[in-house]
């Protein structure tokens, strides 16, 4: 391949190079084989090669700007919340109750909590 590829096979001694995530994939797919009886015994029945993205699109170099972004603003909501919480402003199960109808803010919520009992 000319040019820088899109992603490279990681399996040991495969390198191959792939210009796009549908060549990527379907090579995970061609590449799949039966699990040991260990894996199938979790439920991992066949496993293909997989790949590592070394050249990303502009669209999931955004994507994953974006996502950051959210992450990191359901991170500092949780955190405000918290200090309502602490501060006796709010209790937890008003803060549940308000959050209704927001699913992602609720499971943030609910991760924070589980975080911060652990």
């Amino acid at each position: 391949m000319s040019a820088q590829p899109y992603a490279v096979c990681i399996a040991d001694g495969c390198g191959v190079e792939f210009a796009n995530r549908e060549e990527a994939s379907q090579h995970g797919s061609d590449t799949m084989t039966a699990t040991s009886p260990e894996e199938q015994a979790r439920g991992v029945m066949a496993r293909g090669h997989g790949y590592r993205v070394v050249n990303p699109t502009d669209e999931e170099i955004a994507r994953g700007l974006v996502y950051s972004e959210m992450e990191t603003a359901l991170e500092d909501f949780c955190s405000s919340v918290d200090r309502l919480v602490e501060r006796g402003a709010v209790t937890p199960e008003h803060v549940k109750a308000a959050l209704r109808g927001y699913a992602d803010f609720q499971d943030a919520w609910d991760d924070w909590m589980q975080e911060a009992d652990s």
